[in-house]
């Protein structure tokens, strides 16, 4: 059998400024003045289980709390629910009791016992709960799904061999960039690649600058246009002629009151490292500028996307509360719910609109429609284009995300950043409690429906 730390969701992390959420409370002589989070739970080595008794075929969870076993993995088992074994779950999103959970090495365990409805739930592996990274060099950034020069046949740039080497070496140069920080003991040892940009490339910023800025007046929220007026204005006048240097980008966004960070990336990193680096305020950016063929659209992020789009609500110290909010989420996230954090990032800090009660037509916060003409459009014409908006609830299904059908046909909208702030915040802390306890999302809204009539789960949330 495993031995138990009992497990209790009141209280504060002794190790979080500002403190989160308690998970656990052991009583032990060793550990008796023990309070962490989720995250430092696992940084510690601490795993969630039930405590064992008998053989694997013919086992009973006999208590709820947390094994020391560090490094402890494989398949989960959901048996009786927590407060049938003597647990309880508080939080306001939750209407049915969480379950408890037994960690097995390898073994499929049948568990007897409990609601006939949540037991010998065998979940799959990608349900099981990570190490969390305890600081941004835990972080992989070299990780990439596309190394940002393998261009597909619908790429403006498919076919041009300078353009594409060119992309490859930047990409390169990232990579390396990368690898080096993660080695050295203080990341400040290692500068950020200053990147000659070509006149062309010049060119295709300050067309795209332009034009950007002339329809965000309208079309964009206020605190957007008052942080791209400041990132330029703290980059200096060349900002407006020349594609601004990373290194310089990174300065700025430091000293400002978002106090986020920007580091270069070869290419589209995993959603994983991505979400996570942002929980650790860090932005991985590319360096790389679209085909001069299209300079108003590129099918992936290049660096005028994210110095147009992302960077300057950046400075926004609400707005990045909201992204960290969002990797904060992502830490303990189980694989079964990467990809609906992923979603949940793409309808805000992507294509997220907001519907201000002092203005009579959505505005744009998100950077896939701040550094798109076509999205601006689409955006400023919704009421013609058919376009459908939902209101911001990330505990439920979000739609399809639409990568290469063109504009967006869903928005989901905000009245606020400090609106967004706060459904954020309560969600990241959700999701940490949730992950905490070695329950997905996915698990999660599959519990409430046992429970909930269909549409009452998402009114509740």
């Amino acid at each position: 059998s495993m031995s138990l730390l009992p497990l209790h969701n009141h209280g504060r992390c002794s190790k979080c400024l500002p403190p989160r959420s308690i998970v656990i409370n052991n009583p032990r002589s060793s550990l008796r003045s023990l309070r962490l989070c989720a995250s430092h739970a696992h940084s510690a080595g601490l795993c969630l289980g039930a405590h064992v008794t008998g053989s694997a075929t013919h086992s009973k969870s006999v208590g709820v709390g947390l094994c020391w076993k560090p490094g402890l993995r494989g398949r989960v088992v959901c048996s009786a629910t927590a407060s049938e074994l003597g647990g309880t779950h508080n939080d306001e999103h939750s209407s049915v009791s969480l379950p408890a959970i037994i960690a097995k090495d390898d073994d499929d365990v049948s568990v007897s016992g409990g609601n006939p409805n949540h037991r010998s739930i065998v979940r799959d592996p990608k349900d099981v709960i990570p190490v969390p990274p305890t600081s941004i060099t835990d972080v992989d950034p070299t990780r990439l799904l596309g190394y940002g020069a393998d261009l597909e046949e619908n790429h403006p740039g498919y076919g041009d061999d300078a353009y594409t080497q060119r992309r490859a070496d930047i990409g390169r140069a990232a990579t390396e960039f990368a690898i080096r920080v993660r080695r050295a003991e203080n990341e400040h040892e290692s500068t950020i690649p200053h990147i000659q940009y070509t006149a062309e490339e010049d060119a295709c910023w300050r067309d795209v600058l332009q034009t950007i800025k002339k329809k965000s007046q309208d079309l964009a929220c206020p605190e957007y246009n008052a942080g791209l007026e400041d990132m330029l204005a703290a980059l200096g006048p060349e900002a407006t002629t020349r594609v601004p240097q990373l290194a310089d980008v990174d300065k700025v966004l430091r000293s400002s009151p978002g106090q986020f960070r920007v580091r270069p990336v070869g290419g589209l990193l995993h959603p994983r490292s991505f979400l996570n680096a942002l929980a650790f305020s860090t932005f991985h950016s590319t360096q790389y500028v679209r085909h001069p063929n299209e300079p108003f659209y590129t099918p992936e992020p290049d660096i005028i996307h994210e110095l147009v789009g992302h960077l300057p609500l950046l400075m926004n110290e609400t707005f990045a509360d909201c992204v960290r909010h969002v990797g904060r989420a992502s830490l303990l996230a189980p694989e079964c719910d990467m990809w609906h954090l992923t979603k949940v990032y793409w309808y805000t800090v992507e294509f997220g609109v907001m519907h201000s009660k002092s203005v009579d037509r959505p505005l744009a916060y998100g950077a896939g429609v701040l550094s798109s003409i076509a999205e601006l459009d689409n955006l400023a014409g919704a009421l013609d284009n058919g376009v459908t908006f939902l209101p911001l609830n990330p505990y439920e299904p979000l739609p399809k995300i639409s990568y290469n059908d063109g504009v967006q046909k869903f928005y989901v909208s905000v009245q606020s950043l400090r609106d967004m702030e706060r459904k954020l915040h309560t969600f990241a802390d959700f999701c940490e409690n949730l992950y905490g306890q070695g329950v997905s999302l996915k698990t999660w809204r599959h519990l409430q429906s046992l429970k909930n009539p269909p549409g009452e789960v998402a009114r509740r949330a």
